[in-house]
């Protein structure tokens, strides 16, 4: 067996060196990792068939190094991490040697000695391709398939052998010509350092679930958020496109759903400085007034702070024994972001260019203007004359063609880094002009960002982050709380008669429907905001003895957003009132102060023990301001005709401010690199509590155990890392309303009489001084597995989180004289299980393949509620509703019902049974009052009464997933290198409510073609759609559809062009990108991953309205110069 071993080790090893003559056109890769040179330059002989020999006692092999190149050529790579030292590289063939930059040959002459010999492992077995140099010279060679090397050195020279995964050793070459060389394995394995919570950790140090996320360079150039870089790429995380506006908000979950109000997304750290709400946004003005409605504000992200080109790690923290160090904001989990820095060496620029071209994914298909001719007619039938006369032919209108259009996005960007011993400096700004699919929509955005780092002296450090961004944001009206066919574009698209011409002869049709053609929004609403934004830190390291640092951090992040809501006469909303503009201003300032001592020791070689330990305080103020007017004078002003408004409604100003202070410690103890205990304790106290609840404490408790380094396995050739990780930890929230603990009042309008009215004061919310922090306790497993030199690694986590005293908004008796109160009220559990695989199957000098996979399954369960058990349809219920669907009448409905011991937000309605194909079928039940007949609906008669009523109502379906998960992979060819992201969920289903309009007969609506060609006729009769005619006002199982899809994220194929020649450009790439190429699924909507209303805890999993996602086709250049 061992012959043929040596034999195949042979033959790749021939092949491996008739393949170095063309080593100049090897690319490599890495992704973040923070390493000491010498580790770096094993990491590079690991990729590649380079081998790199230097003198270890007098190169700085310590020097912490980041390797972050993408398709680069080894020699490059090699410049780069010695840019900052006194040595240059020399070449021979497949070898590189590190030499002194002043080193001159010596001109003494000096006797040559040739010395031959074998190279083995601990096992006798020849290694192949080991370096053996003259050490301190560019003189040297490499092993060949027998292990067997020939050299010729001074005598009483010294040689030095390395080898990747082994120990380097130097050998004083005496009189002996044979010198045979055993090499012993190294120990110590490559080792990324991750950031966590207030510090930094090696990987292999880590006893919490922690999932680094890779940037995808081309993503983020096209992208003004951070939230989608996280979709598909990281096991737990789920990532749902919200309605799919242009700059609005992605909801992300770690670990499920941890609360049933309030914010529930993770918390983000950009560079130490905690960002506002992801969902935080201005106010809606435009509720109310006297559309007599209370319209959805489509959500903007509030993540506005970063451009993702600028990032260069992303941590996902998802157990509490990660967690806990960020208490009471932790319960969501938390993204810690670190932007790039500056590195020793000549300034380097780097500029990107990008160029894409979007458009709407899917097109939904619906009646033609003969098809609508004839189904109006044939709806009309039971009168002697047709609606429509027969030579009326009006040219259709496809209006989803007419607002949809191929868009053009633009991107660039120029940075520029450097710096010496001493400071280091990255600076970088870019614009981004973001069309929009949907016309008249669009985002731009300009940044400006400045991160430096200064050494004062061998003992006291500066390091500051500058950041300027400045967005304006373009939206139309998708998913809308009135839920009218004309109050949407989204929908006015699908729904609005498919013409625009009257009847010559027969002039049924409304004006105004013809009027208020879809068209009409693009020039008579507009969603206009803009923002600047500043975001700051400066940060000051004093090391005051040997292992012991005082860190002293400051930082201030500031936000000045309004919005614009402009409804003219041409669309529905503004016709009803002649003009309607809603205006709201949202001005905040957060300053945070941080003192942390850090402390990192290690006694005898043997025990290491790190920590921190620190207070933190933060403060918030928040300015809100909103305004409505309507009746305008003036039309043209839109947007900026406010003071022209005949009708104004009380202005809304609300000013508050929160502050936090806490105190945290965090030990970690590693014995022998084997055994790892991390104690974490953070004490908060909020603002928002009354004294006696105040404050609350939050630990946690983590060990591991790193069985392969344990003896025996600490030999083994094939195993890398065998990590088991157990943890328990609690995290908080305190997700309400500044003021929720104390009465707070509001202004009111008072009649006086005359048609004159007044503002006053009067109670608005009632105070419970009661309320304390909701708490989540979390337990977590893990098992960290790496081979083959961790070409192959695996790692599997299972948790139980369970939250109590559940913050939310309770409803009360209409006699206390107020809507609702804040209460702690409520449990919630989620158990799951995340594996993510990552492998390398090939990785040779000019063809590399990587694959990462990953899948999560959460299962949520409501375990308390806190109210009375009452009849829902034929059960009993510890429940509650959520929000009706819409305001208008054919809506009026909750989806979604909360009950204890099943999962969130849990779809409720009617259950059918296809078409009623003959009167007999319906058996006498009655619907609406009129008993169902041929054609009809077969509802379900659950108790069996005759009556189709709400006690008839069942648990429909469940918007939450089974699973999710991502896959990626690269192909890497020389210079061209071919990835592809995908990403789904399995298991939920989705409330296509746009079908309660776009399949119902009963009103005039277009609708979809197969709604029609389909319809239940006695000469035709029909399993799937009913009757015309028949209204549709219930939520049933007709609605409800499997949202389980693939899709296809992204596939990219990039090459690096040579340059040889160039003296000014060092490097050169391009990228041809397509994202969101095709997607599998069985739902019939635009988009199965959606949430229409992403801000409302109470209406989860509905597509309402909702855009397109795009389908992109993008060119990006970047040059390093």
């Amino acid at each position: 067996m061992k012959k043929r071993v040596k034999c195949v080790l042979r033959i790749a090893a021939i092949m491996w060196l008739a393949g170095s003559l063309s080593l100049q056109a090897q690319n490599v890769s890495f992704n973040n990792e923070l390493l000491t040179l010498k580790k770096a330059f094993e990491k590079i002989e690991s990729v590649s068939n380079y081998k790199i020999a230097y003198n270890a006692s007098k190169l700085n092999v310590n020097k912490k190094v980041l390797l972050n190149q993408k398709n680069k050529p080894v020699p490059q790579i090699i410049e780069e991490l010695l840019k900052d030292t006194d040595y240059t590289f020399d070449m021979k063939g497949n070898q590189i040697i590190i030499v002194p930059k002043n080193q001159k040959k010596s001109e003494k002459s000096t006797s040559k000695q040739k010395i031959t010999g074998f190279v083995l492992d601990e096992n006798g077995e020849s290694v192949i391709g080991a370096s053996v140099s003259e050490k301190g010279t560019t003189n040297g060679t490499v092993t060949d398939v027998n292990g067997h090397y020939e050299l010729t050195v001074p005598k009483g020279s010294t040689i030095q052998i390395s080898y990747i995964g082994y120990i380097s050793q130097n050998v004083k070459v005496g009189s002996n010509s044979q010198i045979n060389i055993k090499l012993v394995e190294d120990s110590h394995s490559l080792d990324e350092v991750v950031v966590v919570g207030y510090g930094q950790m090696k990987k292999s140090d880590l006893t919490g679930a922690v999932t680094s996320v890779a940037v995808d360079r081309d993503k983020a150039v096209f992208n003004s958020g951070i939230d989608h870089l996280l979709q598909g790429n990281a096991p737990g995380v789920y990532v749902n496109g919200g309605d799919s506006q242009l700059g609005g908000v992605i909801n992300v979950r770690i670990r499920g759903t941890s609360t049933l109000n309030g914010n529930k997304e993770p918390l983000y750290v950009i560079d130490g400085i905690i960002m506002n709400d992801a969902t935080e946004d201005v106010g809606n003005p435009n509720s109310g007034g006297g559309t007599g409605s209370d319209p959805v504000q489509t959500t903007q992200s509030g993540l506005t702070g970063i451009n993702p080109q600028d990032i260069q790690s992303i941590e996902v923290l998802k157990d509490a024994s990660a967690t806990a160090i960020y208490g009471s904001r932790a319960s969501n989990g938390v993204v810690l972001i670190t932007t790039k820095e500056g590195k020793s060496g000549k300034a380097k620029i780097n500029l990107s260019a990008g160029l894409s071209f979007d458009q709407a994914s899917k097109h939904i298909n619906v009646l033609n203007a003969e098809e609508y001719i004839a189904y109006r007619n044939e709806k009309d039938s039971e009168n002697e004359e047709s609606f429509y006369s027969a030579d009326f032919h009006p040219v259709t209108r496809d209006w989803q063609k007419e607002l949809f259009h191929t868009s053009i996005t633009q991107s660039y960007r120029l940075s520029v880094n450097g710096g010496n011993d001493k400071a280091n400096y990255y600076v970088a700004g870019g614009y981004l002009d973001n069309k929009g699919i949907i016309r008249n929509t669009g985002l731009t955005q300009a940044d400006l960002r400045v991160n430096y780092k200064y050494k004062l002296n061998q003992n006291m450090s500066l390091k500051g982050t500058f950041s300027m961004t400045r967005r304006v944001n373009d939206m139309t009206a998708g998913t809308d709380g009135q839920g009218a066919q004309r109050t949407s574009l989204t929908r006015h698209a699908i729904l609005a008669k498919p013409f625009a011409e009257l009847d010559p002869e027969d002039n049924n049709d409304n004006d105004n429907d013809l009027q208020l053609t879809p068209t009409n929004w693009l020039t008579d609403y507009k969603d206009h905001s803009e923002e600047n934004r500043t975001m700051a830190s400066i940060a000051f390291d004093y090391k005051l003895i040997k292992g012991l640092t005082f860190h002293l951090m400051g930082s201030y992040d500031t936000r000045d957003k309004s919005r614009s809501r402009w409804y003219s006469t041409g669309v529905y909303t503004g016709m009803k009132v002649n003009g309607q503009l809603g205006y709201s201003e949202l001005r905040s300032l957060k300053k945070a102060l941080e003192a942390l001592f850090y402390y990192d020791y290690t006694l005898n070689r043997v025990h290491h023990l790190s920590g921190t330990a620190g207070v933190t305080y933060e403060r918030r103020d928040a300015n809100r301001y909103g305004m409505l007017g309507e009746d305008f004078s003036i039309m043209s002003l839109g947007i900026d005709g406010i003071a022209y408004a005949n009708k104004t409604y009380t202005n809304s100003h609300s000013l508050t401010n929160e502050t936090t202070a806490s105190s945290l410690l965090r030990m970690n103890y590693n014995y022998m690199d084997r055994y790892l205990v991390t104690l974490t304790g953070r004490v908060d106290g909020s603002s928002k509590f009354q004294k006696g609840n105040r404050y609350s404490f939050f630990p946690s408790v983590a060990l591991a155990w790193r069985v392969n380094q344990e003896n025996f396995l600490k030999d083994s050739k094939w195993l890398s890392n065998l990590k088991l990780r157990l943890g328990w930890g609690m995290t908080g929230n305190q997700s309400i309303s500044a003021y929720a603990t104390q009465n707070t009042y509001g202004n009111v309008e008072y009649a006086t009489g005359g048609g004159q009215n007044t503002v006053g004061l009067h109670p608005s919310k009632i105070a419970n001084p009661d309320l304390k922090w909701e708490a989540t306790t979390q337990y977590n497993a893990g098992i960290d597995f790496g081979i083959l030199k961790n070409r192959l690694t695996l790692s599997v986590d299972v948790y139980h989180k369970e939250t109590n005293d559940i913050l939310q908004s309770m409803n009360t008796a209409v006699s206390t004289g107020y809507s609702s109160i804040y209460v702690n009220c409520g449990s919630i559990q989620n158990n799951g299980v995340e594996v993510a695989l990552n492998a390398v199957p090939v990785s040779t000098k000019d063809f590399t393949w990587t694959i990462g996979a990953n899948i999560s399954h959460n299962k949520n369960r409501i375990t308390d509620l806190g109210l009375p058990v009452t009849k829902y349809g034929t059960h009993y219920y510890e429940a509650y509703y959520g929000t009706n669907l819409s305001y208008y009448a054919s809506a009026a409905f909750p989806v979604n019902i909360f009950i204890k011991g099943k999962p969130i937000g849990l779809f409720w309605g009617y259950k059918t049974n296809g078409i009623l194909q003959s009167d007999e079928a319906a058996n006498g039940l009655v619907y609406n009052g009129n008993e169902l007949k041929a054609g009809d609906i077969a509802y379900i008669d659950t108790n069996e009464d005759g009556i189709i009523n709400t006690e008839d109502r069942v648990i429909l379906g469940d918007p939450n997933p089974d699973f999710t998960f991502g896959f990626n992979t690269s192909i890497s060819y020389k210079a061209f290198t071919l990835s592809a992201q995908f990403h789904g969920s399995v298991g939920n289903e989705v409330v296509n409510a746009n079908k309660l309009d776009n399949t119902n007969t009963y009103y005039d609506y277009n609708i979809l073609s197969e709604a029609y060609h389909n319809a239940w006729r006695p000469e035709k009769p029909s399993t799937t759609y009913p009757r015309i005619g028949v209204p549709l006002s219930e939520l049933t199982d007709r609605l409800i559809e499997d949202g389980s899809f693939l899709r296809m994220g992204s596939l990219s194929l990039s090459y690096d062009v040579p340059l040889k020649r160039s003296k000014l450009i060092k490097a050169l790439q391009v990228t041809l990108t397509g994202r969101n190429l095709f997607t599998i699924t069985n739902y019939s909507g635009y988009n199965p991953d959606i949430n229409s209303f992403s801000n409302d805890p109470k209406r989860i999993g509905i597509d309402y309205g909702s855009a397109p996602i795009n389908r992109s086709y993008s060119c990006t250049l970047n040059v390093t110069f």
